[in-house]
């Protein structure tokens, strides 16, 4: 499994002579030769590890911390499940001040929820408290479960919501085999629900051992 680290892609802007109205098809190949080009601004960083990744992805999560409390006064944090919550255990304590870290989740299997029970077992230990890590459940449908959920990520105050999606400071993503991102997995109504404003869906799949919740692929594209 790789790792995907999402904390907020970059603009590439062309040569003034090069802009896309002018573009002939002889230029076109002159573009190939661009060497040079200007970074705009930083839209998003993504960053994907493979393997060992405990210590870079604790690094990244306590700079991230470090950043956004000193300049907002809270850090959001998204995470799943599974090996992605195992690499956290090597937090330091002392690393930031994690009474202001508020966790949410990417996905959760219902009724079990061992992902905020993994979760807790590595927040405990750093100081987090436990009101501030912010599970699905337990009481409830997994479809009212859902629309509780996208409530919480919709007036949350540490989440930024101007931009019409809940938008947590980082959040953190395990890729499979067959390419799912949490529990959006190919070819899939919750898949198929991108670009629809959907925040946080139910649904029911085998490879998730029956009922889950996860938030859209709107969702993770909004991540700050």
């Amino acid at each position: 499994m790789s790792l995907s680290l999402f904390s907020g892609l970059s603009g590439l802007v062309l040569p003034s002579n090069l802009a896309p109205q002018t573009v002939s098809r002889a230029s076109a190949a002159r573009m190939a030769c661009v060497e040079e080009f200007s970074i705009s601004r930083e839209i998003k960083s993504v960053r994907i590890f493979d393997g060992g990744y405990d210590t870079n992805i604790c690094d990244e999560v306590t700079a991230a911390a470090q950043s956004c409390i000193e300049e907002k006064g809270s850090f959001s944090l998204c995470i799943p499940g599974g090996s992605v919550v195992a690499a956290l255990a090597n937090l330091k304590a002392d690393g930031a001040d994690w009474s202001k870290m508020h966790v949410f989740f990417c996905n959760e299997k219902v009724p079990s929820l061992p992902c905020i029970t993994g979760a807790l077992e590595i927040t405990n230990t750093i100081g987090v408290p436990e009101a501030n890590v912010h599970g699905f459940g337990p009481d409830g449908t997994p479809t009212e479960l859902a629309a509780k959920y996208t409530e919480l990520l919709k007036s949350h105050p540490s989440i930024d919501n101007s931009g019409g999606m809940p938008s947590m400071d980082m959040m953190l993503l395990g890729t499979g085999p067959d390419g799912h991102c949490g529990c959006l997995f190919p070819d899939t109504p919750e898949i198929q629900a991108t670009g629809t404003g959907k925040v946080v869906m139910a649904g029911n799949d085998k490879r998730a051992d029956g009922d889950f919740l996860a938030i859209s692929m709107d969702v993770m594209c909004a991540t700050s």
